[in-house]
Formats: C-alpha cells, sequence, structure tokens
C-alpha cells in the first residue's frame, strides 16, 4: 500500500522508518509533526508500542502547498506520485 501524507513540512528520519518506506517529495523543511503522522501510520514496531497502523506500506511525504493538484496526480498515477 502506498499511502500521502501533506503536512506543514516534511518527515525527517526515524528510527521506525527502517525500512525504508518514505520518500520526500518536496524540497521543504523537515518537521516533527508529519515524522509523529507518518510514524502512527508506517512504524516498524522496533519500539513495540510504537507499531503503525500499515507498518509495511510506503509512504510520500509532502508539505501541503499544491496538496489538491499533488493528490490529484498521485491518484491518477501520473507517475509524479
Amino acid at each position: 500500500m502506498t499511502v500521502g501524507v501533506w503536512d506543514g513540512g516534511v518527515a525527517d528520519q526515524h528510527m521506525e522508518f527502517s525500512h525504508g518506506g518514505v520518500e520526500t517529495k518536496d524540497k521543504v523543511r523537515r518537521e516533527n509533526h508529519p515524522t509523529h503522522v507518518i510514524v502512527t501510520i508506517t512504524a516498524d514496531g522496533i519500539d513495540s508500542k510504537a507499531k503503525g497502523i500499515a507498518p509495511e506500506s510506503k509512504v510520500m511525504s509532502y508539505d501541503w502547498n499544491f496538496d489538491i493538484s499533488e493528490m490529484l496526480l498521485a491518484g491518477a498515477g501520473s507517475g509524479t506520485e
């Protein structure tokens, strides 16, 4: 499964992303909030209390500028997701 997360910045590195499934799509500042959101979704469970709801998913991390157009392109499978 691939999940898109649009937030006030993009995810930073985190130990729970060991599967390498977080791809930064926008060249903006890394932020704590999108990192927390993505950990909630996809954490591998290195800390057994932190396993995400979809730990094997791939995540595309975007800021929220141009969110609607980026969502439409990603959903259409345009290759820019």
